[in-house]
């Protein structure tokens, strides 16, 4: 699939894979839906944590 995302996002995504953190696109964009993922997580696990205590 080959889609376009925008210059500046694109430009994040060249940033990343030229400072070694990711080979090419595909790898960048799952890792990036991991890291979305968890920030999700304890996002959620924040805000039970805060209903709880309330």
């Amino acid at each position: 699939m080959n889609i376009r995302i925008g210059s500046p996002y694109e430009a994040v995504i060249k940033r990343i894979i030229e400072k070694g953190y990711a080979g090419n696109q595909t790898e960048v964009i799952r890792q990036v839906l991991l890291a979305y993922e968890r920030m999700l997580e304890d996002e959620e696990l924040m805000l039970v944590h805060r209903a709880v205590t309330v």
